[in-house]
């Protein structure tokens, strides 16, 4: 499956991401970051720590690690060994 396939709206000429060629025999395809795609990390980055205080604006300081440990906790349980979280 060419990675057009997997992620049209994002590879491409002037898009976020470039399809990147792996040596076969492999099942895997890669992509990386275009310049486009990089200048947009600053812009996501800040837009993602917005949302944060939004969402975690009605629990203080004590709250949030209790959530934060408690998220990791499930993680742990599940198997996860780089949780998305903190």
């Amino acid at each position: 499956m060419p990675p057009l396939t997997v992620c049209p709206r994002l590879a491409g000429p002037g898009q976020a991401c470039k399809a990147v060629a792996c040596k076969p025999p492999t099942r895997v395809q890669g992509l990386r970051l275009s310049e486009a795609g990089a200048a947009q990390v600053p812009v996501l980055a800040a837009l993602a720590e917005r949302n944060d205080a939004t969402c975690f604006a009605g629990l203080n300081s004590d709250e949030q690690a209790t959530l934060m440990a408690l998220l990791q906790k499930l993680a742990t349980a599940q198997g996860l060994q780089t949780p998305p979280i903190g």
